[in-house]
């Protein structure tokens, strides 16, 4: 019995000490990402602000808990209630950035809906909680009326959280349909989906703390609640890894840039002209079957001249001229392979009659545009036929 209670004693210590580094360490780099962040214009100006939100919100939910590892909280431990006010935030954070990524759309009035009840939580947790002297918390304590707020709190805040997950969910089911439907060049799904996993994950833990505390009819020591707190410090390592790794994942292009193409002549309209008339010549002439296209080539068939252009492609698309003519090729490769026309070649025979010159390429191409390789993309289709 000794024996045992000693082990159980080590791998809570072992379990205290990792639940410290890891809040410590994704509550630094959270915070050197966003000096990082407010630092550069030019980074602010790009990058999603619903994400920066988010990042802002998970923050001040670990900063609670770092002060609590500290015994900065001695003077009054109640503080360490304001780890609490993301619980009906972090949801809707995450569906409005997902939505915001994905189809690049800026701020609406209407996403402020979405926060009412964080608000509400946030108030009644600051009148309620840490407002209240400490013989009202104490009392409230010995009767229980703490302990069925809590779980009430929780309970609620479980569901909110499984609803926008639930949600957040079908926008990327949506998305990727559409992305297979019309070989949209978009933000890669890979990310999103980690993302909702690792969401997933917190859910679930959270549930079992839930489920344990109403078994128990008590709050759980403070130990068990780390296990959620330590997979949100993983969340923000996560984000922090992306970040860096493929910054490109978080960036939002709502205005074209006007400094870039200040020297072109062509307006609004001109601009709409041209990007009908190169998807008609897309469509029919089929340029990208040659393996030498150059830009200013493709843009003598419309026209007009290299840096033009550029800007056609860039504030028309959303795309560089690599991005834009791939994409056609990419489209004329699913067709023959779907048509049955081609059998005798194989997958690079095939990318090289729609105008991939190597193998390398076509197979960036192919896994940056429809998410996957192309013999996953196939069997995947199959087994839905």
């Amino acid at each position: 019995m000794i024996a045992q209670n000693s082990s159980l004693l080590f791998w809570v210590f072992i379990m205290e000490k990792l639940y410290s580094a890891f809040t410590f360490f994704g509550l630094f780099q959270g915070v050197f990402l966003l000096l990082i962040y407010f630092k550069s214009p030019k980074i602010r100006k790009s990058t999603n602000h619903y994400l920066v939100f988010l990042f802002c919100m998970l923050l001040f939910g670990l900063l609670g808990r770092v002060l609590f590892i500290l015994d900065f909280l001695d003077a009054n431990p109640r503080l360490i209630t304001v780890s609490e006010f993301l619980l009906f935030l972090f949801g809707p954070s995450f569906m409005l950035f997902t939505t915001s990524a994905l189809y690049h759309r800026g701020f609406q009035k209407k996403d402020l809906l979405h926060f009412i009840p964080g608000v509400l939580h946030i108030s009644y947790l600051l009148v309620q909680f840490i407002g209240v002297s400490d013989a009202v918390l104490n009392a409230r304590f010995q009767d229980g009326t703490l302990f069925h707020i809590v779980l009430i709190m929780g309970s609620l805040g479980w569901v909110y959280n499984v609803v926008y997950w639930l949600w957040t969910w079908n926008i990327l089911q949506e998305f990727a349909k559409e992305l297979q439907k019309e070989l949209s060049y978009a933000i890669k799904l890979d990310f999103f989906k980690s993302f909702l996993y690792l969401m997933g994950l917190v859910i679930i833990l959270w549930l079992v703390l839930l489920l344990l505390t109403i078994n128990n009819q008590q709050l759980l020591p403070r130990f068990y609640y780390n296990f959620v707190w330590l997979s949100i410090s993983i969340i923000i390592l996560f984000l922090g890894f992306y970040l860096i790794s493929k910054p490109e994942i978080f960036e939002i292009k709502m205005d074209p840039p006007s400094e870039k193409y200040q020297h072109s002549k062509l307006s609004t309209s001109d601009l709409e002209r041209l990007k009908s008339d190169l998807v008609a010549l897309m469509l029919h002439k089929k340029p990208y079957l040659n393996k030498k296209l150059l830009k200013a080539e493709l843009a003598e068939q419309i026209g007009i001249n290299a840096p033009d252009m550029a800007r056609l492609l860039n504030v028309g698309f959303g795309m560089n001229f690599f991005e834009f003519v791939n994409y056609y090729r990419i489209k004329e490769f699913v067709q023959i392979v779907e048509s049955g026309k081609k059998q005798n070649l194989t997958f690079i025979g095939i990318a090289e009659e729609a105008g991939f010159n190597s193998k390398s390429t076509f197979n960036k191409a192919f896994k940056d545009i429809m998410g996957k390789t192309p013999r996953a993309y196939f069997e995947n289709s199959l087994s839905q036929n």
